[in-house]
């Protein structure tokens, strides 16, 4: 809700407007839906892409897990978030490609409700 309603004060609409000529695309050469949410590749499947996020997901839920865990590690609480940075730094570079490493799937919809009415249309919702 807030994310919508600060829309209008933050929506780079003079610089996309000369980018894309106030054409709204998603991909392509004048694509610019994808500063604001992850779409996947052409080549991969609805199926390929959910495999691909939870994949991801789930290897970031396996890795916080364990270097939380006392048992584990026993590491000091100071070295948690620099662990877990860097876990979400190879997780993104390792799944960025195939549809921009959606590591947390609620940080999908606000933006695509952003781009729906933005201009960008139904076509945000493919």
């Amino acid at each position: 809700m807030g994310g919508q309603t600060a829309r209008p004060e933050i929506e780079p609409r003079n610089a996309l407007d000369f980018f894309d000529g106030g054409k709204r695309a998603l991909l392509g050469v004048n694509g610019t839906a994808g500063i604001f949410c992850s779409f996947p590749q052409d080549h991969l499947s609805i199926t390929q892409c959910f495999g691909d996020s939870a994949l991801a997901t789930g290897l970031l839920i396996i890795c916080a897990l364990s270097v939380v865990d006392k048992k584990n590690m026993n590491a000091p609480a100071w070295f948690y978030p620099i662990c877990i940075g860097l876990v979400v730094l190879a997780i993104v570079c390792g799944f960025a490609h195939n549809s921009g490493a959606t590591i947390n799937p609620a940080k999908d919809l606000a933006p695509r409700l952003f781009i729906f009415l933005a201009g960008w249309g139904k076509e945000a919702f493919r």
